[in-house]
């Protein structure tokens, strides 16, 4: 099975590390993340969890990067190093707002950070903040003593410059750019670039020193093709634009900012994350695996427009479009604004609190979830998909004593065999949770094979059948695909795995599902995340 991508880019492609990797170097990368995966020993300190997330950066696992820093946010939340890191990682995979968040606070926090200033200038540029990014990269070049860093910081404050329409302040800064100093084995590209800028290398130069596969496609095919833009010449810039967001080095910024030349010459809408996931991840509808074909979909939601014109406020209607929208496309934000609209007309609708319940903890909203969840209850407490869904917010947010009552109490009120299966199953694995062991039994005794399941609820029956020993973990295994929720479902091996007392086989089950599980918006993916959060990672 091919790993997941790591990023969407700005033109909508999704972005594999596997395209990173030369034949020298995948055996190396390979070796690397999984020695991370395989990792018993904890680490404790900041710098570790930085250097951690740099081997994995390199070995292309950004989103892995991405979760190690995370993790150490939550333990060191004011470490500046840490969100540097983040915040840089956050602009490799085309997440620049959440860049500029992480960035801002480093430079609060370490005003004489050369990369933090460097980095928030980077991600100001991808927010097409060009003048805050001028002066971000200004900073970073005052405050490095190195004259390499000085010149990469310099040529890019330049090329913002020049996109902010500040032609006179760039002609200054571009006089003064001193391009001939030692390189430290690093920024060559930003110094032919500024060669060129400054006229002492031609663009017949700068394309005969591209190197296929390397940084350098999309720097230096960037560096020529945001020249031509600002000086007006789209046709030119398009060519050479188009060259450098082709090149499977897709972490180098200047294949990014082609990207989104070419995305914002197209007049295209920039990707924008459905969610977060709580290892930090940005989620994506496009990343995501899909519950049905999307063109089955959109057909279905063309038949709940027409019907919702002509009674807006029919309740199963609503519901049903919110479905499509979520579990159909991973539409969850459009999904949640959308149930919002018919609760600010009908507050009292405790189904469609429910379901948007629902959808904020597909989003990792899960106070939100309370919050709605527990209204609902107030308004319908004999329905039992309320009860249940409160249980999934509780437990991903490590509340496990509050997510049995839940599912005791949906466990209670259901009446079909189907409902019976999935509810168990989270009701068994809690009360293991928490030391109640003979109730955690007694709960499986009713159900067996062949009972009748709906959805996606037989995977709940087979994981139910390895809890009582019906099956081997090594039939359970096979029994699931390597995609979509199916796999994600593995989270129930991890946490039995888990409660047997061997976490670290449970670390590497929850890291499975994390790394290889394309339904990232399934409750089982959800929750194996908030385990390695939690202290597992």
């Amino acid at each position: 099975m091919r790993i997941r991508p790591e990023a969407l880019s700005y033109l909508g492609q999704p972005l594999y590390r596997e395209s990173l990797w030369t034949d020298g170097e995948d055996a190396a990368a390979r070796t690397a993340i999984e020695t991370f995966m395989q990792r018993q020993t904890r680490i404790d300190d900041p710098t570790a969890f930085a250097q951690q997330a740099n081997a994995l950066r390199t070995a292309g696992a950004y989103r892995l990067a991405i979760a190690v820093l995370t993790v150490g946010l939550r333990k060191w939340p004011g470490d500046p190093q840490l969100l540097v890191e983040r915040g840089h990682t956050y602009v490799n995979v085309r997440d620049a707002a959440a860049a500029l968040t992480d960035l801002k606070s480093a430079t609060d926090l370490a005003p004489q950070s050369f990369d933090a200033w460097y980095h928030l200038g980077l991600a100001q540029w991808f927010e097409r903040q060009y003048a805050d990014a001028a002066g971000s990269f200004d900073s970073a070049a005052t405050v490095t003593p190195s004259a390499s860093s000085r010149l990469a910081a310099m040529t890019w404050q330049y090329t913002a410059l020049r996109r902010s329409q500040q032609d006179d302040q760039a002609t200054d800064v571009l006089a003064r750019i001193d391009w001939d100093v030692d390189l430290e084995g690093k920024n060559l590209n930003y110094q032919l670039r500024a060669r060129f800028y400054q006229g002492s290398l031609t663009e017949e130069d700068l394309l005969a020193a591209v190197a296929p596969g390397t940084k350098s496609e999309g720097s230096l095919g960037f560096g020529i093709g945001v020249l031509h833009l600002v000086n007006g010449d789209e046709v030119t810039a398009r060519r050479h634009l188009s060259a450098a967001a082709a090149s499977e080095f897709w972490p180098a910024f200047g294949t990014a900012a082609a990207e989104m030349e070419l995305a914002l010459m197209d007049r295209m809408d920039l990707p924008t994350p459905e969610a977060y996931g709580t290892l930090g991840e940005p989620l994506y509808a496009a990343l995501s695996a899909f519950a049905r074909p999307p063109e089955s979909v959109l057909t279905d939601l063309e038949d709940t427009k027409r019907s919702l014109a002509a009674n807006p406020l029919d309740t199963a209607t609503v519901r049903r479009h919110g479905l499509l929208l979520a579990s159909g496309l991973a539409r969850y934000r459009e999904a949640e604004a959308f149930l919002s609209r018919h609760l600010a007309q009908k507050p009292s609708d405790a189904a469609v609190l429910c379901d948007r319940g629902h959808y904020h903890v597909n989003m990792r909203r899960f106070d939100a979830a309370i919050a709605d969840l527990r209204e609902a209850m107030r308004l319908a407490p004999g329905m039992h998909d309320i009860h249940y869904h409160l249980g999934l917010a509780h437990w991903m947010l490590g509340d496990i004593d509050k997510a049995v009552e839940a599912f005791e109490r949906a466990l209670d009120l259901c009446e079909s065999e189907s409902h019976q299966v999935a509810y168990s199953d989270w009701l068994y694995l809690g009360l293991r949770r928490i030391g109640r062991h003979a109730d955690a039994e007694n709960v499986l005794n009713p159900i067996h094979e062949g009972m009748h399941t709906t959805g996606n609820n037989h995977l709940y029956l087979r994981r139910i059948l390895f809890y009582k020993g019906d099956i081997s973990e090594e039939e359970l295994v096979a029994s699931l695909p390597d995609s979509g929720l199916a796999f994600a479902s593995l989270y129930g091996l991890g946490c039995w795995h888990l409660v047997e007392g061997d976490a670290t086989r449970a670390r590497k089950v929850f890291l499975d599902v994390v790394e290889r599980g394309a339904a990232w918006g399934g409750f089982a993916h959800i929750a194996a995340e908030s385990e390695l959060y939690r202290g597992l990672l």
